[in-house]
């Protein structure tokens, strides 16, 4: 009997927690149900070096289109600073009315200033947070801190996001692919201890009237070229034609164009389409290896010329295919000089290597090593002409011209 009563007990008991369990606890393991309209989709990030070591974060959506007029006001802009970025992000996600998700960032801009005191930390923390994307585009943003560009180019009509938007689509140095993201920055260091990103200018916007802020931004932002990071921290800033060469031996830049000066003051304009890099080992006549051969490829159309020159002439477009091709080589020249006096492969020049001699890989790694700042390079530039309103149908053989 004493038995049959402690079993009633814990048949009661057992139904009380189970009560307890669906009233109470079931809402805390099943998922919230939240208004999309409290919902603030963040970008893009801006960060940069806080006070006493610490970081500053500022977050921006798009321009945000309330009621059914179409009407919109500028983007929501937050901003935190905390000792780490961990803090920053929940100091951030306090601040506004509903929820902030950072799953759609897609760029991410770096202060100089941060960029010089070091951001493997807080690449770090973009790779391991789930929310965070590592197909985030990384720029830095030259002289100035990360927020202005967040804060200065906000607008009805504008955003940081949307204009990096802009420039990804017409640029010179991403032509094949942008390859400037978060997982390829931080492959490039550990496997070179080097890499390249664009950089940023941040300008006053010269058409900025007051008294329209809200449809205005203040700012305007515009590529700068590229830099390299040696380790974690910025390395140098590269000048225009670095910039462009380093583009060049890197296979990114495809969509840029040349101007020729032909004798005679006639003045051609070439669009670049197609460009390629190919290493090779320079070797002695013992079959040591002793250099190397840079060969560069490249295509372009034919988009104008102005002057007497005859496009016809088989000399005037063997001129201009060498005209492309000096320019080119200038540009490489600039980019490597640059790489061998800093003593930095951003180039990656030794890796495109031992993709091209996989047998020779730690007999090339040795030798890279021991040899890089002083050893021989020569440069190979080869160009096609095409022409721009029918790529498919080349001038033919006879037009065609080689330069090295």
């Amino acid at each position: 009997m004493r038995g049959k009563k402690k079993r009633g007990l814990l048949w009661v008991l057992c139904l009380a927690g189970l009560y307890l369990l669906l009233t109470h606890s079931l809402s805390d393991l099943t998922p919230k149900i939240q208004d999309i309209t409290q919902v603030s989709l963040m970008r893009s990030v801006a960060l940069d070096q806080g006070e006493e070591g610490g970081v500053r974060l500022t977050a921006s959506g798009d321009p945000r289109r309330e009621g059914t007029g179409g009407q919109t006001r500028p983007p929501l802009i937050l901003k935190a600073e905390a000792d780490s970025l961990l803090t920053a992000v929940m100091d951030l996600e306090r601040q506004s009315n509903g929820a902030v998700e950072f799953g759609h960032v897609k760029d991410c801009v770096i202060g100089q200033e941060q960029a010089e005191a070091g951001i493997q930390g807080l690449l770090d923390f973009l790779e391991r947070d789930f929310s965070m994307r590592l197909d985030t585009d990384l720029y830095l943003l030259r002289e100035e801190e990360g927020g202005a560009a967040v804060e200065d180019l906000a607008s009805a009509a504008s955003s940081l996001s949307l204009r990096l938007e802009a420039l990804r689509s017409d640029r010179v140095y991403g032509g094949r692919g942008w390859n400037y993201h978060v997982r390829s920055f931080l492959s490039q260091l550990a496997d070179n201890g080097t890499a390249l990103l664009p950089v940023l200018r941040l300008e006053e916007n010269p058409d900025y009237d007051p008294a329209k802020e809200d449809s205005q931004s203040k700012g305007k932002l515009s590529l700068d070229g590229l830099c390299f990071f040696r380790g974690d921290r910025l390395g140098g800033i590269l000048t225009r034609e670095e910039s462009l060469g380093a583009a060049l031996l890197t296979d990114q830049n495809q969509l840029d164009s040349l101007t020729v000066e032909l004798d005679g003051g006639t003045m051609a304009s070439v669009q670049l389409v197609w460009a390629k890099m190919e290493p090779r080992l320079l070797r002695n006549e013992a079959g040591e290896a002793e250099g190397l051969v840079l060969s560069l490829s490249m295509k372009g159309d034919l988009n104008e010329i102005r002057g007497w020159a005859d496009p016809w002439d088989p000399d005037v477009l063997r001129e201009i295919e060498a005209g492309c091709c000096r320019l080119l080589e200038e540009r490489c020249r600039a980019a490597l000089n640059r790489s061998r006096q800093e003593e930095t492969d951003f180039l990656h020049l030794k890796r495109s290597l031992i993709l091209r001699y996989p047998l020779m890989a730690s007999e090339l790694e040795q030798w890279w090593q021991q040899n890089f700042s002083r050893m021989e390079i020569r440069l190979e530039v080869r160009g096609e002409i095409q022409r721009s309103y029918n790529i498919d149908r080349p001038m033919g053989d006879e037009y065609r011209g080689q330069a090295s």
